[in-house]
């Protein structure tokens, strides 16, 4: 899900809550978790978001896919980590350079 503010963000998780509970869904919380995209605020403890009961993570980061999202917005860690798992599938699983920050 992706909000622009946070009342917004909890009114879609409050949705998610009740369609699961409608449904007999069960969230995995460990794997449910907040990213912050931009330096929009300034006091990142203050703020809280709660899933059935829960309260959510608030990470630096995620791993959506195999796509690592970071609260920056800078892509060129998930560029790199796509890099050398595509490396690994095309010469399978023996040696292949680890890229870092190189083109």
């Amino acid at each position: 899900m992706l909000s622009l503010c946070k009342t917004t963000c909890q009114n879609q998780i409050n949705t998610l809550g009740n369609y699961c509970k409608e449904w007999g869904i069960e969230v995995n919380e460990i794997k449910t978790q907040i990213v912050i995209f931009g330096n929009n605020y300034d006091d990142l403890d203050s703020l809280k978001f709660v899933l059935l009961g829960n309260v959510l993570k608030i990470v630096d980061s995620y791993c959506y896919l195999g796509l690592i999202l970071h609260k920056s917005g800078e892509l060129r860690t998930a560029e790199l980590t796509l890099k050398n798992k595509a490396m690994r599938a095309f010469f399978g699983q023996s040696f292949v350079p680890n890229y870092h920050l190189k083109h």
